[in-house]
This record gives structure tokens, C-alpha cells and sequence, in this order.
């Protein structure tokens, strides 16, 4: 877990070496989410307000929380799932990388169980397509790049305007621990 706090507070000074280097880059950030895949433990790494998202048979977890005002706003109980959903500062972030203060990434780690699968996504899948759709894609994919390209086009037919990035995969394992 150290070496995981290390990489994101690198990955944040080599972001802010940069914007420093480049006035043209200044105010630069973004959000990151990544994961690997280890004898059937996911490990998160999360700043900022892109998902992860766990799919098993029937539901569909959201693993990360949202480093957004918003976000910070429904983990102290202030507002309703609904109401962060549509609070006017729902994009404003609280946590990114290339800001200039103190970080928390969150890690977490989840054991998969065979057949799970993952989606990471930015805000512009999120905001136009519902939860029990992304589980209905998640469940009948066949092949995760073509679910992928799938869930873009139909945030883009819904108006998406926004960085539209998807990710999926699955888990193959006959058993936990072994993947294929």
C-alpha cells in the first residue's frame, strides 16, 4: 500500500514539475484511476471523480467515491445520493492530480470472484447513462472492447460533450486466484 501512496504523490510532482515548466500548462490536472490484478485481489488506486465499478451477477458496486464537492457532501450524510447527482457542483474536485496541496488516494482492495466484471469510466459515461444500464451492458458482454465502444456511443447520442472514457473487463477465472 506504501508504494502505492508513493506512485500517486510522484505522479502528482511530475505533473506539477511540468505545469511549472510550461506556463501553457498551468492549472493542469486530471483524475486518475487505476488497478492490477493479483491472485484475485483488485487493488484501487483513485483520485478524483472517475469510477471503478465491480459487476457480479446481479449488481453493480461503485468501488470509488468521488473526490468532488458534491461527493464530500454525501459521505457526511449533508445530501442524498440523488441530490449529489444533481448539485451544481457536482465537477467541481477536491481531489486531482496537479494540485498543488496535500493528496489522499484512495486505495482499496477487493477480492473478485470468477466471472466478476470491472468498468472504469470518466464522468462523461457516468452523467448520461444510469447504473442499471451500465450493469445490463456488463452483464451480457462478450467482448469488453466492444462493450466499451458500445457505452461511448451511447453517451454520445446522448448529448455526451464531456471526455467520454470507458474501460471493461472481466475476470476469467475458473476459480479465484486463477485467471485466464
Amino acid at each position: 500500500m506504501d508504494l502505492l501512496r508513493e506512485m500517486t504523490e510522484e505522479m502528482n510532482q511530475k505533473i506539477l514539475q511540468a505545469a511549472q515548466a510550461d506556463p501553457r500548462l498551468h492549472s493542469m490536472g486530471t483524475t486518475f484511476t487505476g488497478v492490477i490484478e493479483t491472485a484475485g485481489m483488485l487493488y484501487l488506486l483513485h483520485i478524483g471523480d472517475s469510477r471503478l465499478y465491480h459487476c457480479d451477477a446481479q449488481n453493480i458496486y461503485q468501488i470509488s467515491s468521488d473526490h468532488s464537492w458534491s461527493g464530500e457532501l454525501l459521505r457526511s450524510g449533508q445530501i442524498s445520493l440523488e441530490e449529489a447527482k444533481n448539485h451544481p457542483n457536482r465537477n467541481v474536485l477536491t481531489q486531482s492530480l496537479g494540485y498543488a496541496g496535500k493528496i489522499q488516494a484512495e486505495i482499496k482492495v477487493i477480492e473478485l470472484s470468477p466471472q466478476s466484471s470491472l468498468l472504469l469510466c470518466s464522468d462523461g459515461l457516468y452523467n448520461l447513462v444510469q447504473d442499471s444500464e451500465l450493469l445490463t451492458s456488463m452483464q451480457t458482454m462478450k467482448e469488453p472492447y466492444d462493450t466499451a465502444q458500445e457505452l461511448v456511443a451511447l453517451a454520445n447520442e446522448r448529448g455526451g460533450t464531456d471526455n467520454i472514457t470507458v474501460i471493461t473487463a472481466k475476470y476469467l477465472a475458473e476459480k479465484v486466484g486463477d485467471p485466464q
